[in-house]
């Protein structure tokens, strides 16, 4: 972990050198573990910073095959991060592939970091701590090997997911909806059919994210989908999106959408776009309160139950350690409407620290 320009944090996997170096052998404790369960026939080489290192560092596991002592891959994670947060899930994997020709390559790789934010603490009104706004994900994959004459040597082969996104209740498609591969960078969006296509993807588990405009308005996340995928053996899935209403009573509990409306929407940082947690959304209709909320871990507020046909302003407030930013719009909610308002506040205070 390397310290950059602006107080950001660098991270980087371990390489062969890093792994084989005197150094290494010389600030590292080691013990042999058996593999169990998925891991059963291979012999792990487990390592951890000596006790006595207080710079960030790495722990982890080199994984080799029990019988031919073969390397399978690497599963490391990062110690002493310079923030007082539980991290579990930080960290990363290195996989190996012994070419037929002799010589080992990296087959795939991937690092899980964390992006840190500064939020407003409980119950109180100035002061703020560190929270984990999210985790971003990078890595890579060799898809072919060739020799300088142009022969290849090796080639990897692709898995593929495919799908229709429809509605829960008619069975019609769902154009325009949006699918994401969490923890990657592959998304897509439906054709007018419903349909979305993902070709060329690492064999892998991957946990499938879908919604469409109505529900990121509502700021409803339907639960993932997980599915597993192999080298050539094409997987479908079908993905389905609740109706209003029944989204409408299960969020706004105690009234249905006769004569009323919603307001939701986001609150976000005005230059790093992470989630402004703990804002004040305020509505009011001629200088009286009609409505109140704070924002979730995502920045999503939601009002409910407001009269329809009327004209609202809708303010968003946060107040930091050293400034308070706001920011008002006004709308025109009809009965049965569901209003976006989208804010973006100079919240310095919120700036990421990745």
């Amino acid at each position: 972990i390397q310290a950059t320009e602006g107080s950001a944090l660098h991270y980087e996997a371990p390489d062969a050198n890093v792994l084989l170096s005197d150094d290494f052998a010389a600030l590292h404790c080691f013990s042999l573990i058996l593999g169990e369960g998925d891991r059963s026939g291979h012999l792990g080489l487990a390592f951890e910073p000596d006790a006595t290192r207080e710079l960030p560092d790495i722990e982890g596991v080199l994984w080799l095959d029990a019988h031919t002592a073969e390397l399978r891959y690497l599963d490391f994670s990062y110690t002493r991060i310079p923030y007082e947060l539980e991290m579990d899930n930080v960290g990363g994997r290195v996989e190996f592939e012994h070419l037929p020709a002799g010589p080992w390559i990296v087959r795939r790789w991937w690092i899980r970091m964390p992006v840190i934010g500064v939020r407003r603490r409980r119950l109180s009104e100035f002061a703020t701590e560190n929270y984990l706004a999210a985790l971003k994900e990078d890595g890579g994959y060799v898809r072919e090997v060739s020799t300088l004459d142009g022969e290849t040597i090796a080639r990897s082969g692709v898995a593929s997911l495919s799908g229709r996104v429809i509605n829960l209740r008619t069975g019609e498609a769902v154009p325009a909806a949006h699918i994401v591969l969490v923890g990657t960078e592959y998304s897509a969006q439906t054709n007018n059919k419903g349909e979305f296509r993902f070709g060329y993807l690492p064999e892998a588990t991957y946990r499938v994210s879908y919604g469409n405009a109505t529900l990121d308005v509502l700021g409803y996340v339907p639960p993932l989908v997980e599915v597993s995928l192999r080298i050539e053996e094409p997987q479908f899935v079908t993905l389905a999106i609740p109706p209003i209403s029944r989204l409408w009573s299960n969020l706004c509990p105690g009234r249905t959408s006769d004569g009323v409306g919603i307001v939701s929407g986001f609150v976000r940082d005005s230059t790093s776009f992470l989630p402004v947690v703990g804002a004040q959304v305020l509505i009011s209709e001629a200088g009286e309160m009609v409505g109140e909320t704070t924002t979730d871990w995502a920045g999503h507020f939601r009002v409910c139950n407001i009269l329809g046909n009327e004209e609202y302003t809708v303010e968003a407030r946060w107040a930091g350690a050293s400034a308070v930013s706001t920011d008002t719009e006004t709308v025109q909610l009809t009965a049965g409407d569901i209003i976006r308002i989208d804010f973006a506040l100079p919240t310095v205070e919120n700036r990421p620290t990745d």
